[in-house]
């Protein structure tokens, strides 16, 4: 006698879309490839949304944090990704990604928001931008070219028309300065913003920080405030922060606490880490640039000539743990000096 043929479970819709959404990001893309009806739910922005909505309210494991490089060399025009875990652990068990970004065009990062890397190309005194997806392959249209060459800008979500935006301070060859916004939508173009002082960016280069000018060029991105930020400085010495407002495409400027003066509300900034200096040549200690805090607050900050380095913030004495030099993804070591590094959360959006 044969045995009963098997049966399949047929979980209802609702709760296979409750398992998956309790998966990581990364772990999504595969299953695509079960059923048609799956790959029909991950590819769906309902879902890819409502998995980054669980992420930031309940569960930010969802979408680990991933380091993303890019090199100032031109002749190198891949960008790499890895673990931000396998480096904070040493475990480095995910190996580093390598993709060659749209032809033989050139690309770097200026932003992330929401597992979306904002990638600038220039050339011949021309801008254009693109964004992508590392966890899901995607890929936008590029925006139109805008005349003139990149000095700052940033990326963001506005959350008031739910839309993402970039913006760029671009200058051309007559050193006309020009401060633009775009919107990633069908159709939109480029809109000028009016009002921004050109004269509160003064120099940021350092002879003794050679990081420094590179990395402020990128606008922080707040979302709880619908915000770009930039820390720049002044022709007299003083550092000003310089706040766009996503929603109403408005600047407005304040100047970061200093010794003993927070404008009178002692509650109104709070130290996150100190960083030491231990184990960092003393010329360089002051431009340490932090990249990402782990929970169990270990910094992993990048050092002069492109190290990542690591310090467990609860060791009272500050000690440096590692410097971090080699990627395995066979860039030579006099190319490995240009890199630049940016920390993103993976996830399934896609504008």
């Amino acid at each position: 006698m044969s045995p009963p043929p098997l049966r399949t479970l047929q979980l209802p819709e609702e709760v296979v879309e409750e398992i998956l959404l309790r998966l990581l990001a990364s772990s999504l893309p595969p299953l695509k490839r079960v059923c048609r009806s799956w790959r029909t739910l991950i590819s769906s922005s309902k879902f890819a949304n409502e998995h980054l909505r669980r992420s930031i309210l309940a569960d930010p494991s969802l979408t680990r944090p991933q380091i993303a490089y890019w090199s100032q060399s031109y002749a190198d025009r891949r960008i790499g990704v890895f673990s931000a875990r396998s480096v904070l652990e040493n475990t480095r068990a995910e190996p580093t990604k390598v993709a060659s970004m749209v032809g033989k065009r050139y690309f770097r990062i200026i932003g992330s928001c929401n597992g979306l890397l904002c990638l600038i190309h220039e050339s011949h005194s021309l801008t254009s931008a693109i964004l992508w997806n590392p966890s899901t392959g995607f890929t936008s249209q590029p925006t139109p070219d805008i005349t003139g060459v990149f000095v700052y800008g940033g990326f963001g979500y506005d959350h008031t028309s739910n839309r993402y935006k970039l913006f760029m301070m671009t200058v051309d060859r007559e050193n006309r300065q020009r401060s633009k916004i775009y919107t990633f939508a069908p159709n939109l173009s480029w809109k000028t913003i009016q009002g921004f002082d050109f004269s509160l960016l003064g120099h940021r280069r350092d002879d003794h920080c050679p990081i420094d000018e590179e990395y402020n060029q990128e606008g922080v991105f707040v979302n709880s405030s619908n915000t770009l930020n930039w820390n720049v400085q002044r022709y007299r010495g003083m550092d000003v922060i310089i706040s766009l407002d996503l929603g109403k495409e408005s600047f407005w400027y304040f100047i970061p606490p200093r010794k003993g003066s927070e404008y009178g509300v002692t509650q109104s900034w709070t130290r996150l880490a100190l960083i030491p200096r231990q184990g960092v040549n003393p010329l360089h200690s002051h431009c340490l640039l932090p990249l990402y805090i782990s929970e169990n607050d270990v910094l992993l900050a990048i050092a002069p000539y492109c190290k990542l380095v690591l310090w467990d913030l609860n060791n009272n004495d500050g000690n440096l743990v590692r410097v971090i030099e080699s990627f395995g993804d066979g860039m030579e070591e006099k190319d490995a000096i240009y890199r630049y590094f940016h920390v993103y959360r993976e996830s399934l959006v896609s504008p």
